[in-house]
């Protein structure tokens, strides 16, 4: 099985790769053919539909887990998909503080203390880029317990990915 995240469509979708068969689609209703209808999981609650999302995968929890780059709040979402039910079900989300928007780029990753690496990599202020990335623990809220926030001259920057890796140090140092 695949998941795949169809960025400019505003959807996350699951396939299975064996026999290609489209197995669900997490998205809005609007857009969908008649033939797709039946496929769309059904938002349970106050669930928030994903939109321009990155980095969707399956997370240590049994969740859903993507970056939401948003229409206008950018945030880091879990969701819960229910197949036998054919339901959605948003179970933690992280919302830094206003305005937290990157329109494009960004990363989630699970780290191995189970803590979420995020890269907010395409932030714009006053026509200059910056990114940031941030470590947070899946608490309620969620806890942020690092950020390194990036700022060049001129246009600015911005971070594609980012990767938490072992030192390059020896340990003897």
């Amino acid at each position: 099985r695949a998941l795949i995240s169809l960025r400019h469509q505003d959807a996350v979708i699951e396939l299975n790769v064996e026999t290609e068969q489209l197995l669900w689609i997490l998205a809005s209703e609007k857009g969908w053919s008649k033939s797709r209808q039946s496929l769309l999981l059904k938002p349970v609650g106050d669930t928030q539909l994903p939109h321009r999302q990155h980095s969707a995968q399956w997370a240590s929890n049994g969740g859903l887990l993507l970056f939401d780059n948003g229409r206008s709040q950018s945030r880091v979402v879990n969701y819960l998909v229910d197949l036998s039910k054919r339901t959605v079900e948003q179970t933690w989300t992280f919302e830094d503080d206003k305005p937290f928007f990157s329109s494009f780029l960004c990363d989630v990753d699970e780290l191995p203390n189970q803590t979420l690496q995020v890269t907010d990599g395409g932030r714009q202020s006053k026509g200059s880029f910056w990114a940031r990335i941030l470590e947070i623990r899946r608490t309620e809220p969620g806890q942020k317990i690092l950020e390194l926030v990036y700022r060049a001259s001129g246009r600015g920057c911005s971070i594609y990915r980012s990767q938490r890796i072992k030192s390059l140090y020896p340990e003897s140092l």
